[in-house]
């Protein structure tokens, strides 16, 4: 029992079922290759252009937005390397020479920034404010509980 030597041989429908088919008008389903050739023939349709109506509304809150010209050069291929203030290197979207790929350090960050993201933790601050609680709470049951001789103290103190 090799299952290598496993082979499949698609048979010719039979008569019968070929006769009831063409009489129901059945349509055979699209099979493995004929979905991939579907895929190439929808992402190269030539007769589905970019309606205008579809397209996103450009809003220019501020001026260093981007206009509506703007937009079109992107969409046309002639960008600038710098958009939105950050430059871009030249080479990043290309792709690595000669299949490998290269990392690259890190850039560091400066010390100004890590002083503005000095944040204490919700957990930290949660439990002070359980441990407040919980004295509180404390506080409040002492002086419901029985005690002898505090009263003494508390006039020595």
């Amino acid at each position: 029992m090799a299952k290598r030597n496993i082979a499949y041989i698609k048979q010719d429908e039979p008569s019968f079922l070929q006769q009831m088919k063409q009489r129901m008008g059945y349509k055979e389903g699209p099979t493995v290759n004929t979905k991939y050739q579907q895929q190439d023939d929808v992402d190269s349709d030539p007769e589905r252009e970019d309606n205008e109506d579809e397209a996103p509304t450009i809003v220019v809150l501020k001026p260093g937005d981007l206009s509506a010209t703007d937009v079109e050069k992107i969409k046309g291929g002639a960008v600038e390397d710098k958009i939105e203030g950050v430059d871009r290197l030249q080479g990043d979207d290309s792709a690595p020479e000669g299949g490998k790929i290269m990392f690259r350090k890190p850039v560091k960050r400066s010390t100004d920034e890590n002083n503005d993201l000095n944040v204490s933790s919700k957990k930290k601050k949660d439990s002070s404010k359980l441990k407040d609680k919980q004295s509180k709470v404390k506080s409040v049951k002492n002086t419901k509980l029985l005690s002898f001789g505090d009263e003494e103290e508390e006039e020595d103190g």
